[in-house]
């Protein structure tokens, strides 16, 4: 028997810059934080606990909710972060999420007023999360996104991207261009709203193929007058 598994069926692992973790079965997620964590912080992909190595799978719901001194998080792996996992998290000025993630719960981000950086290595990946509320996407407070340390002001959608999902981009204040190429079929609620720097969309196809996009609600609001360049006409903002 292993003392160290607890009652629930986990090992709870505590890593040296403070993060705790429950290891089951070769996976390991982030469960409830002291809300003393402060500073910069590292969220690891893997954790090996005596020779048994577990991967990062899942950022908890309310995992880090009310650490109001943390200042900066790198999440590193796994595939999703939980609703209100960072809710007021109010002195968290930068985020670092990798590839991995898919999914962002509800109000994940809520109340985290201070973010100014939201840090990303691909954009085909940021198109592709489902974020299940405006707040779960952290650009609503930050404004700013980094790609490999970049800032993004000309947002260039990769070819190969068909769908960009709700709040993708939303309050994406540093965004004073997009390119979108012809094979994006589907543009989500709120993708690009409160992008108030926009002042243009370039669409690598024809008005036609524009205007069959699906385009969900609000997807636009509260942009800049931009005007959107198609292969054959150039379309003012509607």
């Amino acid at each position: 028997n292993n003392t160290d598994v607890a009652d629930d069926g986990n090992i709870y692992y505590v890593a040296e810059n403070g993060v705790r973790y429950a290891l089951n079965g070769g996976a390991a997620s982030i469960v409830r934080q002291s809300v003393g964590l402060s500073g910069a912080i590292e969220i690891l992909a893997s954790i090996t606990y005596k020779d048994v190595a577990y991967s990062v799978t899942s950022i908890g719901s309310s995992a880090f909710s009310d650490c109001t001194s943390l200042t900066s998080v790198t999440i590193t792996g796994g595939s999703s972060i939980g609703s209100g996992a960072f809710y007021n998290c109010s002195s968290l000025t930068s985020i670092t999420i990798p590839d991995s993630v898919t999914s962002i719960g509800w109000d994940a981000f809520d109340d985290c007023t201070s973010l100014t950086e939201v840090h990303i290595s691909d954009i085909e990946a940021w198109c592709a999360i489902d974020f299940e509320s405006f707040d779960a996407n952290p650009l609503y407070y930050a404004g700013n996104l980094y790609l490999n340390g970049n800032l993004v002001t000309e947002l260039v959608i990769p070819n190969g991207v068909t769908s960009i999902r709700d709040f993708a981009f939303r309050n994406c204040d540093s965004l004073t261009s997009i390119t979108i190429p012809e094979g994006v079929t589907s543009i989500g609620a709120s993708a690009f709203r409160g992008c108030n720097s926009l002042t243009s969309i370039t669409f690598q196809g024809t008005k036609a193929q524009w205007n069959a996009i699906s385009k969900f609600g609000s997807w636009n609001s509260d942009t800049g007058e931009y005007i959107v360049h198609c292969t054959d006409v150039d379309i003012a903002k509607q």
